[in-house]
């Protein structure tokens, strides 16, 4: 928990997570709007095929054919025109083929930014944990030298205290200073 704390305080990886997102939905809205060109080019199709049945059937009605005016009784009677039902059956399942298509790219998608994401965390983790050796590391490295200079400095103020001949009452006072610690 104080991982995933700390590693969504950390300005870059939110940076990242936000720059993810809009890919994401960058990649979504693109096959959303390709869908949707698809989908509009049928319909105009759809609609130049009415048309051109529309005429047809205009033509059909000015002739004097006597067939003709059978199929109009036909067509009152309840006949159904099972090709064209054909045909737009046809056309909703490739619309829906489609559809799954770019459902099935975007889901692909989706787990490829997914598993990325899994390797940036492994990786931001194993980043936290090299940090937190080399702060511990360094706070030792401190110590050691504190100490390493605190301890020679008798040794460093030795000639310094012999000459003033108050060795003994500096020591003494040293002494006192690290009994207070």
């Amino acid at each position: 928990m104080r991982q995933q704390r700390a590693m969504l305080q950390c300005s870059i990886v939110r940076c990242g997570l936000v720059v993810a997102m809009l890919a994401f939905f960058a990649d979504v809205a693109d096959a959303d709007r390709d869908a949707q060109k698809k989908k509009e080019q049928k319909c105009n199709k759809l609609q130049d095929r009415q048309r051109v049945l529309e005429q047809k059937h205009d033509v059909s009605n000015v002739t004097d054919d006597p067939s003709a005016t059978e199929n109009k009784e036909n067509e009152g009677s309840g006949n159904v025109d099972f090709q064209n039902a054909l045909t737009n059956a046809n056309e909703v399942a490739e619309s829906v083929g489609l559809l799954k298509q770019k459902t099935q790219e975007t889901s692909d998608k989706a787990k490829e930014v997914s598993s990325k994401f899994e390797s940036y965390g492994t990786a931001v983790k194993a980043l936290e944990t090299n940090l937190d050796k080399l702060t511990e590391e360094q706070h030792t490295y401190n110590v050691a030298v504190a100490n390493h200079i605190k301890e020679g400095e008798k040794e460093r103020m030795k000639p310094f205290n012999e000459d003033n001949g108050a060795g003994e009452t500096e020591q003494t006072e040293e002494e006192e200073e690290e009994k207070s610690y």
